[in-house]
């Protein structure tokens, strides 16, 4: 499942600040070379508003942040952190996360891949 799979896994040092984002590569494309603008988001959590995998004016990804922490002091055990652990509600709908979005209006058929990059920033 994605909340199994979405660990972050670190050593804890005093001041440390983590954090997480992600990077749309390439546009999502199917076999026919056709390209589906602007149909991933992501939502931080179900209260936060869409933001869209974009590019720069040069053509490059911008960065979506994900996670984000201040370590407040060391510790001799590694933290295990699931990103997506709050992108789902009690009901098992997903209300946070990567998300897929298409207008009725706007139909795409087949199947579309693109590449998504995973940064972790570790400062102290």
């Amino acid at each position: 499942s994605v909340y199994d799979n979405l660990l972050l896994v670190y050593d804890p040092i005093t001041r440390n600040q983590l954090k997480v984002t992600m990077q749309l590569q390439s546009d999502l494309t199917n076999d026919n070379n056709d390209i589906w603008e602007n149909a991933l988001f992501f939502k931080q959590t179900s209260a936060s508003a869409a933001q869209f995998f974009q590019k720069d004016s040069s053509g490059n990804p911008v960065a979506v942040p994900v996670y984000s922490t201040t370590v407040g002091s060391s510790s001799n055990l590694p933290v295990n952190t699931h990103l997506s652990e709050n992108w789902w509600n009690n009901s098992d709908k997903q209300v946070a996360g990567i998300f897929l979005k298409s207008k009725p209006t706007d139909a795409h058929w087949g199947k579309y891949k693109g590449q998504i990059t995973w940064n972790l920033t570790n400062s102290i």
